[in-house]
């Protein structure tokens, strides 16, 4: 392998999972910082690929990435739903601000 594919993958592999603890804390300095970090990086991995094949241990480690990748997407979903959940109910408005409010339509539903 490359040596410095070897150390880009590895580098991307790293910012995806300090990216999955900052997802989990909701850490948006980190989250910022590590996005332009990722897109650098992936700029850098896109000049290198050019004209190349990946080798079969390139491959399986491009699939971990990819479900790391993957795997951060949804927890930042789910973030972003979450806040949006709680704006709601914070303003007031059921519909999480998708939907017109309509004025005095509430349901209220408990377990």
């Amino acid at each position: 392998m490359d040596r410095e594919l070897d150390e880009a993958l590895g580098e991307l592999e790293r910012l995806l999972e300090e990216e999955t603890e900052a997802l989990r804390k909701l850490d948006h300095s980190t989250i910022d910082r590590i996005t332009v970090s990722k897109l650098v990086l992936c700029e850098k991995l896109g000049q290198r690929a050019v004209g190349k094949s990946a080798e079969k241990a390139d491959l399986e480690r491009i699939q971990r990435i990819k479900k790391l990748s993957l795997y951060n997407q949804v927890l930042l979903v789910h973030a972003r739903d979450s806040v949006r959940g709680v704006l709601a109910l914070l303003t007031g408005d059921s519909h999480g601000g998708s939907h017109p409010q309509r004025d005095g339509l509430r349901l209220s539903v408990r377990v």
